[in-house]
């Protein structure tokens, strides 16, 4: 009888050692196709996964045209997506909503600019000597500021408008309060899109839409970005968890800070 509860007994903490080394390994694989956009808040998030013992969270690019096959074949178990490219809703896939990002590009009030279309926008970026009087009837040449980066092919302006010749005169800062200390009448400033600004800054309409909190969460501002999550059909609870944080009325209030706006609840 002794002999038959201690062989019960090393069998129940055999398998007790081994759900718990399973919790303890579990992994969750995050995929970023996106090109670095939400993934400030999905470091936090996972560091308090972490940190609560609940689990380890990997992070890795993936193409966007890799993220339907990525998933299928359990290499991620999320991916978020510029919305251009997430798979088709036949795809066997689980799509959800998360946030909206826009380039905007900001004038001193004297400025008499008009609405600008986004080939524009490109090519004030993009020509050696962009000149105002192509816009309005100011005649001084484009003073172009941007904000620095220490990894150039992930900022805004290249999440916008991809890979391109962007002209070496751009003059760059570390902050978007720096950027618009250098506003004057002949500058313009191409930074994230920020609910709350000074009165004493103007976001030019692009394809005559102006950049508010309504059109850029709807996409109506041509130069709005959408992201996305996708999963596979069934989440893990690691997968779960996470979700529930990134989704949370807490995530909410934090998107912002990161240049962010929500949008799960506006998008279905």
């Amino acid at each position: 009888m002794l002999k038959r509860f201690v062989v019960l007994l090393f069998a129940w903490l055999s398998c007790a050692a081994g759900n718990f080394v399973g919790a303890a390994e579990a992994i969750l694989r995050i995929g970023d196709g996106s090109n670095g956009a939400p993934l400030t808040l999905f470091q936090k998030q996972a560091l308090d996964l972490a940190l609560a013992g609940r689990g380890k969270v990997t992070m890795k690019r993936v193409l966007p045209s890799r993220a339907a096959a990525a998933l299928r074949e359990g290499e991620f178990d999320l991916i978020v997506l510029d919305a251009r490219f997430r798979p088709p809703a036949d795809a066997g896939l689980r799509t959800r909503p998360y946030a909206a990002e826009a380039l905007c590009v900001y004038v001193h009030p004297g400025n008499p600019s008009g609405s600008l279309t986004p080939a524009e926008v490109l090519n004030l970026l993009t020509e050696a000597r962009p000149r105002w009087s192509k816009f309005g009837p100011r005649a001084a040449d484009v003073q172009r500021i941007t904000l620095k980066s220490d990894m150039p092919e992930t900022t805004l302006i290249r999440r916008v408008f991809g890979e391109r010749n962007y002209a070496p005169e751009v003059f760059r800062v570390g902050s978007v309060a720096q950027m618009f200390t250098f506003l004057n009448p002949a500058a313009a400033g191409f930074g994230p899109f920020l609910p709350e600004r000074s009165a004493e800054i103007i976001a030019l309409p692009v394809g005559d839409v102006a950049p508010d909190t309504a059109s850029v969460v709807s996409g109506r501002y041509p130069l709005a970005l959408h992201y996305w999550i996708v999963t596979g059909k069934s989440d893990s609870p690691l997968l779960s968890e996470f979700l529930n944080t990134v989704f949370s009325p807490e995530s909410r209030r934090m998107l912002p800070e990161t240049g962010l706006l929500p949008i799960w609840e506006v998008q279905r």
